[in-house]
């Protein structure tokens, strides 16, 4: 089935059929973003020192967090990550 297909299926379902449809899509963000955090609350925190990133370690990680997921789930992440801005807390060590 091609997306035409699908614009053809539409356009027949009844206008309560598209507002179901339209919800459905609507929703999609939203059930990403849950399972994200249902992986993120039971997922192990690792603790870093500074100086002691393996830049190959986080590449090699990067890409397997992506694996998988299309264009508009990596959207959704990315936007739920740049939601919320937090200022640095900035201190020195003199």
């Amino acid at each position: 089935m091609i997306l035409d297909d699908v614009f053809k299926i539409i356009d027949r379902l009844t206008p309560e059929q598209k507002q179901q449809v339209k919800q459905y899509i609507d929703h999609q963000p939203d059930a990403l973003r849950d399972e994200i955090n249902a992986v993120l609350a039971t997922a192990q925190p690792t603790p870093l020192k500074a100086g002691t990133m393996d830049m190959d370690q986080l590449r090699h990680a990067t890409h397997e967090m992506w694996d998988g997921l299309d264009e508009s789930e990596i959207e959704a992440i990315v936007q739920a990550m740049n939601e919320e801005y937090i200022e640095p807390d900035i201190t020195t060590d003199e």
